[in-house]
């Protein structure tokens, strides 16, 4: 996959980076980028504005189809129907969110997508990235909509593709709003978390650290909740230093009461990781908006 896609957050190094998400409120807002994987814009879009989800589904349609492969339409079928039990949901005539239909869609959309990206050229994400932020928005609860959640339920991460293969395709952060949720994408193409750490400093200030350790897929990206329902990438990582050529280890373990990365072999006696050294491989300093990570 080539990295072209327009993206939230650029990943490059260890530094800070404030992150914004649009408010445009235009129902004809979902334009394309070009590329070999076309993305939209995710954004925190008041859905309440729009007449009727399926009309609405159905004229993105027509622009960007929907990343299904099934020639007996079964896929899509199911995917409108959902939207039109989200609709339902929304104006009182279905008393129940259709969370068992949203997470079956997104499994299926995630398949669809990542076996396209695996197997064709091109893909477009368009129609079902405007899925995901529609699904979020009215859901009342974020369980169906992530892979793993905060504690608090304010933060979850969706490794879209992953119902395919558990390789890195596509990763998502899933925020509480003051209604629903918002979803924004971390990266490009080819990011994946593995873990999500609830961390707060010494002033009470939260953070969510959303995680991947591998060496070959090392990510680290430091949410902050700067205010009721709002939230920004205060710090970043996405590399190592060197140092650890020489070494040899099984694992690189986050150690959550130290805010600090080891170099680590597993003890399967005590079922702990056990670092090879006693310096850290990075540090995470938590001060607000000046949080960083440090090698």
């Amino acid at each position: 996959m080539c990295l072209c896609a327009l993206s939230f957050a650029g990943l490059c190094g260890c530094h800070n980076n404030e992150s914004s998400s649009g408010n445009n409120e235009n129902n004809d807002d979902y334009e394309d980028y070009e590329g070999e994987i076309t993305h939209t814009d995710m954004q925190y879009f008041d859905f309440d504005k729009v007449e009727n989800l399926t009309v609405f589904f159905d004229s993105i349609s027509k622009r960007h189809e929907i990343p299904t492969r099934d020639l007996d339409e079964n896929g899509n079928k199911e995917i409108r129907d959902c939207i039109e039990r989200i609709d339902g949901f929304r104006s009182g005539r279905y008393k129940f969110y259709p969370d068992n239909a949203v997470r079956s869609c997104i499994g299926l959309l995630g398949f669809e997508c990542a076996y396209i990206a695996d197997h064709y050229v091109g893909l477009d994400m368009v129609y079902a990235e405007w899925f995901l932020m529609c699904a979020a928005y009215y859901s009342p609860d974020i369980s169906y909509l992530v892979h793993m959640q905060s504690p608090d339920h304010k933060v979850g991460i969706l490794n879209f593709g992953s119902s395919y293969n558990y390789i890195p395709w596509w990763c998502y952060a899933v925020l509480k709003k003051e209604k629903g949720y918002e979803v924004r994408r971390f990266g490009d193409d080819e990011v994946k978390m593995e873990k999500l750490f609830q961390i707060a400093d010494d002033d009470n200030r939260m953070y969510y650290l959303c995680s991947n350790n591998s060496l070959l897929g090392f990510q680290q990206i430091l949410l902050s909740e700067t205010s009721d329902h709002d939230y920004s990438v205060v710090a970043q990582c996405d590399s190592l230093s060197a140092d650890h050529c020489d070494l040899e280890f099984e694992e690189i373990y986050f150690n959550p009461s130290k805010n600090a990365w080891f170099y680590c072999d597993f003890d399967k006696q005590s079922d702990k990781f056990v670092p090879v050294r006693e310096q850290p491989a990075l540090a995470l300093e938590l001060d607000g908006d000046n949080s960083r990570f440090v090698r």
